[in-house]
């Protein structure tokens, strides 16, 4: 019965745990929690949201490896300080995990033959995910690169701050790319929010008129 739940209400449940990676920050002020606990414990939660969202084999193996991997090095980063290696495997396994499950999302809303609330949901999380997945590719081209972009490095939500100001093409500019490389990815997840939402708008719309 708890399973049938969880995967009825699978994309509700991803889309929460999305938010509350986005308000991790804020809730930490409200309940006056240590914010890097917070941080990793809403990215945990996020995680195991994700296992249910695939119901194919291989891109669920993915998911739960990627997954599991990233929660283990967003914990190592918190118990052991941050350690070279454990820094650099979480970046690039989050990467993937978010990667993986755009692709996932994505082809549920393009290949479902009706629209309905899930996909709908479903559809609003893969969005959310492509600034996420900003995120970490801002904060790994930093890593790299010290100097990349013009910004506190150590505060990581900067990079998702960054990151969704330039998906919804804000552009406040206390926080800018400054090599080339950081302004071709800073441009290239602004044309994806675009192409994302061109793509879901005709889709939905062709769907809906083809009722």
């Amino acid at each position: 019965m708890k399973d049938n739940i969880l995967v009825t209400y699978r994309y509700e449940i991803f889309f929460l745990a999305l938010l509350l990676q986005v308000l991790y920050p804020f809730l930490s002020l409200l309940f006056l929690v240590q914010i890097d606990f917070v941080r990793f414990l809403s990215f945990t939660i996020l995680v195991l949201a994700s296992f249910n969202l695939a119901l194919r084999r291989i891109p669920r193996l993915l998911i739960i490896v990627f997954g599991v991997v990233s929660t283990l090095g967003v914990w190592g980063e918190y118990l052991m300080g941050d350690p070279y290696l454990i820094h650099l495997l979480r970046n690039y396994a989050t990467c993937f995990f978010y990667i993986i499950l755009i692709y996932v999302l994505t082809r549920n809303f393009l290949v479902s033959k009706s629209i309905n609330l899930k996909i709908v949901i479903g559809a609003m999380s893969g969005y959310l995910l492509i600034g996420f997945l900003g995120s970490s590719t801002f904060e790994m081209i930093e890593f790299h690169h010290p100097g990349s972009f013009n910004i506190d490095s150590e505060n990581p939500f900067n990079f998702t701050y960054l990151s969704f100001v330039s998906l919804l093409t804000v552009g406040y500019g206390d926080f800018i790319p400054i090599s080339s490389a950081a302004k071709s990815i800073t441009v290239l997840i602004s044309l994806l929010g675009q192409l994302y939402m061109a793509v879901g708008i005709a889709s939905f719309v062709g769907k809906s008129m083809a009722k």
